[in-house]
């Protein structure tokens, strides 16, 4: 079940908008009615995504997109107002927000926005975990350096250069670029 912290001065509004997710497939709000203690609700329940309202005393929506974007990157924050217009969106999505609703709209699009947007956000935190695991399995895999000749060489010229022997690209088998192939005599 995925946690959605709604964010909201009015208890009306409050009520209105966790009654919707409430209603939407795994879906489970809980509240904060201002910005500072939104941020202690983030630190507590660690939620999803956050849905927050704009105009809010002592901490406002931009303020608290703003905050969030700082000390929680990951975490999704759609904006939500009554006094919408696309000035205060597009100011929204400048410091941060994911999405924006206008609470004119909420029992239309304020379900489906959510999932949408932690859809998006699941498969982003899969990807980077993705990233992570093939980094480390790479990581895993490069060979030790040994302080062989051969590696001592690579080393001093650039870690990723290709092994010389003998004029030959060892991994090729044919013959370095400006370097010269060195015949053997033949056995009888």
């Amino acid at each position: 079940m995925a946690v959605v912290l709604v964010v909201d001065d009015s208890a009306v509004d409050r009520a209105r908008a966790s009654g919707l997710l409430n209603k939407g497939a795994g879906l489970v709000s809980v509240h904060a009615s201002n910005g500072r203690d939104a941020l202690a609700m983030i630190a507590a329940e660690k939620p999803d995504i956050v849905i927050t309202d704009l105009h809010m005393p002592e901490m406002n929506g931009l303020e608290l997109v703003e905050t969030i974007r700082r000390e929680h990157p990951g975490l999704p924050v759609i904006v939500m107002t009554a006094h919408g217009s696309e000035e205060t969106a597009i100011q929204a999505l400048r410091k941060g927000a994911t999405n924006y609703v206008a609470k004119r709209n909420l029992a239309k699009e304020l379900v489906a926005t959510v999932n949408s947007v932690l859809e998006i956000a699941r498969a982003d935190r899969g990807q980077q975990q993705f990233l992570l695991q093939t980094e480390a399995l790479r990581d895993r895999q490069r060979p030790a350096r040994h302080p062989g000749a051969a590696g001592a060489a690579r080393d001093r010229r650039h870690p990723h250069a290709p092994l010389r022997s003998h004029g030959v690209d060892a991994h090729r088998g044919r013959p370095a670029r400006g370097g010269r192939q060195r015949h053997l005599p033949r056995q009888p």
